[in-house]
């Protein structure tokens, strides 16, 4: 007997509002639409560049955050100690970002005497000469905020984060699941956490067959519950006012989102096989019959951008399915029209009349083309019906 999603997910570091939803209690699997129109579950290395403006202002708050830390404490120093850290302080507010093969780093910017002694050497890090600082105050028993504690050092780090990184699509199965519900648990804080009343949405996210995330993540910096997210958005299946089918990826979160939202954009648009879109004017958000009946109004999916939802029953009708992925093939306009009224017909005739239709257009295509439409059509129908 197939296991049910409650037992697949049980064990899982989940919240336990999640994990005893009545949805998980009641399917097998999650199947959703986004392999159809050419992205599967999926996971690319890419080259990344590094803003170099914005992370040097991020640089120079942090400068001005440990500098304003030591002025702060230093009046409670032993007064040789004292005089030493106005200097440093000094020096430090004047520090410099260096960028070298897409990473940036904090340096001295100039020798730092005191008592005859050089204390620091030009182009010393910030964060080797703010560790010599903190040994002083230690000896003094005087707590000084450690590096990590501060704000900009977080945020700097995050955004010193050019070259090689991962870029990942998800949507369906256990994979998917966890990348949904995991979004804001990975480095990128937002109401979708946990601990937020807003994050029931992600059961909505999840089991709602027309929503993925893509996402740009580290490959080196691990959290509690996978590689950090460094920016990610939320994927959307929709119609346009026109009624055609598209892709509408939302604003991307995460101290990189601005930087990362023309790259995401454009892998997304090479990958999928309809067009991807980043303004919701418009559009309708598809969701379907079944998932809706085990959700409550709040658990539906969390959405910045207030796009009016649109039932569906099934998936994308064929009509739009062959308008979509395979007006590239004129073959295909032979037969649309035949298997169009699949849309309405009860669902127990469907795979009759595909058959059907199929053996009708059977001599407009080679062996191979014909294989591979029918496995195309068999495998929209398993997903999406």
């Amino acid at each position: 007997m197939t296991e049910m999603l409650y037992e697949k997910i049980k064990k899982l570091p989940l919240p336990e509002w999640f994990k005893e939803h009545d949805f998980f209690k009641s399917n097998h699997t999650i199947k959703k639409a986004f392999s159809y129109f050419g992205l599967p579950n999926m996971q690319e290395e890419i080259e990344v560049p590094l803003n170099a403006e914005v992370v040097k202002a991020a640089a120079y708050e942090l400068s001005l955050s440990i500098s304003g830390e030591i002025d702060r404490l230093c009046v409670r120093l032993s007064e040789k100690n004292r005089l030493l850290m106005n200097e440093i302080s000094y020096h430090l507010r004047r520090s410099i970002t260096v960028i070298e093969n897409n990473k940036a780093s904090i340096k001295i910017h100039q020798d730092l005497k005191f008592d005859d002694k050089i204390i620091f050497k030009k182009n010393q890090s910030l964060f080797k000469a703010y560790g010599y600082v903190k040994d002083i105050f230690d000896e003094e028993k005087i707590s000084l905020a450690r590096l990590e504690d501060f704000h900009y050092f977080k945020q700097f780090s995050q955004l010193n984060g050019g070259g090689k990184l991962n870029i990942c699509f998800h949507s369906d199965g256990l994979d998917g699941l966890w990348e949904l519900a995991t979004i804001s648990m990975r480095g990128i804080k937002s109401c979708q956490s946990w601990e937020n009343p807003q994050s029931r949405g992600l059961i909505g996210s999840v089991t709602n067959r027309f929503v993925g995330v893509v996402s740009i993540i580290s490959k080196n910096k691990k959290t509690d519950y996978g590689y950090e997210h460094l920016s990610r958005a939320l994927v959307r299946v929709c119609s346009d006012k026109d009624g055609k089918i598209v892709l509408f990826m939302d604003c991307p979160y995460g101290p990189q989102g601005n930087t990362h939202a023309p790259i995401i954009y454009n892998w997304l648009s090479k990958k999928s096989k309809i067009p991807v879109v980043r303004s919701f004017g418009g559009l309708q958000h598809f969701y379907d019959r079944y998932t809706e009946k085990f959700l409550s109004n709040y658990e539906s999916t969390y959405m910045d951008n207030k796009i009016p939802f649109k039932q569906m029953k099934k998936a994308p009708g064929l009509r739009d399915v062959f308008n979509e992925i395979y007006i590239k093939n004129p073959k295909i306009d032979r037969i649309a029209g035949s298997l169009f009224s699949v849309n309405h017909l009860p669902n127990q005739k469907i795979k009759t009349h595909m058959y059907k239709s199929l053996i009708k257009s059977k001599n407009y295509f080679n062996a191979d083309e014909f294989k591979n439409l029918k496995k195309d059509i068999v495998k929209y129908f398993t997903n999406n019906m």
